[in-house]
């Protein structure tokens, strides 16, 4: 499913959850969002444009 999804949404998903959360929420979120994206470039095929 990650396949499908543009990092960069990812990232932006993750900017606006930053927001609201508080201490310990927060934390996950700015350590989670990095390798939710590096995982999905991961998952993107050679030779294939997400636009």
């Amino acid at each position: 499913m990650i396949e499908f999804v543009p990092p960069a949404l990812i990232l932006l998903l993750g900017a606006l959850l930053i927001g609201p959360a508080r201490g310990a929420w927060r934390t996950a979120v700015v350590l989670v969002t990095p390798l939710l994206t590096l995982a999905a470039v991961w998952q993107v095929p050679d030779g294939v444009v997400l636009t």
